[in-house]
């Protein structure tokens, strides 16, 4: 549950206020734990929080006379790293991933991967009742591989499910891309701009990146008589400076996009994630200050990852050195 829980959040978080790790992976509800069973938690941190990992703790066994009695039968499998792209039954190498299904048991569920037996009764983590198991997937398994999964206990051997690895970021604080700001934080439309951003931290290498930034813009430029303000993105992606490390820039516009179908998942929330206009709707960039992020989206072979960030370097402070989270659009 917690896995999906963070699915969702995240999707809703992104679309909305922004940040995080996107989940594709189709989720739903599911019941609470049924009585005397509590809930696994998982050793993976917050997706996209960029805190140390802490370790599992295992879900409390079922109470006796609870137990199914039949084979057990899988649903879905989903990695602790959840990709963008693509959907499906999906695993990082490595890493911890959740069997999802039904009559698995309080012991002796035991995992096979390929036909071979991976994880036995020890290693087995029941979550939510009978409803998932966690295990880890081999470490040497290669991204764009299909490995079988199947679970067998005392009342039989399930169905099969084939599984695709996919690469992931590392989670740990510190290896999470970042944003430290914009320098000089003033200038008139069509004045260039630094960006100091960094990449991020992972055991495989992407294909491309995409950096676009976000500014908080008062909601009424998008809907007459609205308060508050939105976040518009700006259209044109960073270019990377040559000779200055984690340094980007980019030409101020005159105008940003409201719900852009530019970054994936912006608009997918129950309301639609445009609840004031349309989905790329233009915004004019008015002179005025602006609170200013930065979208990164990393695409691999086989999983892409699409974040929002602001400035981790510093907590909060302005500036970090000559790099402000404010800019200022003079007339």
């Amino acid at each position: 549950m917690l896995l999906r829980l963070a699915g969702v959040l995240l999707a809703a978080a992104i679309a909305g206020a922004g940040g995080g790790y996107l989940a594709a992976n189709n989720k739903t509800d599911r019941p609470a734990p049924s009585s005397g069973t509590t809930v696994a938690i998982p050793a993976q941190p917050f997706p996209g929080q960029g805190i140390p990992a802490t370790p599992a703790t295992p879900a409390i066994p079922l109470v006796r006379g609870t137990e199914p009695n039949s084979a057990p039968v899988l649903t879905s499998v989903d990695p602790s790293f959840v990709p963008y792209k693509p959907k499906g039954n999906l695993v990082n190498a490595g890493q911890f991933a959740v069997i999802n299904g039904s009559n698995f048991v309080s012991k002796h569920n035991t995992i096979f991967w390929d036909g071979k037996e991976l994880i036995n009764d020890r290693d087995a983590y029941l979550y939510e009742s009978a409803e998932g198991i966690g295990f880890t997937a081999p470490a040497d398994a290669k991204p764009g591989s299909i490995h079988a999964v199947a679970v067998k206990t005392q009342h039989g051997m399930s169905n099969t499910i084939n599984v695709q690895v996919v690469e992931y970021f590392q989670m740990e604080l510190g290896a999470l891309p970042s944003f430290c700001g914009v320098s000089p934080y003033t200038g008139a439309v069509g004045a260039k701009v630094r960006v100091c951003a960094t990449q991020p931290s992972s055991p495989y290498q992407y294909t491309t990146e995409k950096l676009y930034m976000d500014f908080i813009v008062p909601a009424s430029l998008v809907k007459a008589d609205e308060t508050g303000g939105i976040r518009v993105a700006a259209p044109v992606a960073l270019q990377k400076i040559e000779g200055e490390a984690n340094v980007y820039s980019f030409v101020i516009p005159e105008e940003a996009v409201y719900c852009p179908s530019f970054i994936p998942f912006w608009g997918d929330r129950p309301d639609g994630g445009c609840p004031l206009a349309p989905r790329d709707t233009k915004v004019k960039l008015t002179a005025g200050s602006y609170p200013v992020y930065l979208w990164y989206i990393y695409q691999y072979p086989y999983s892409m990852w699409t974040s929002m960030s602001h400035q981790s370097w510093y907590m909060g402070s302005e500036p970090y050195g000559s790099w402000h989270r404010i800019f200022t659009i003079t007339p």
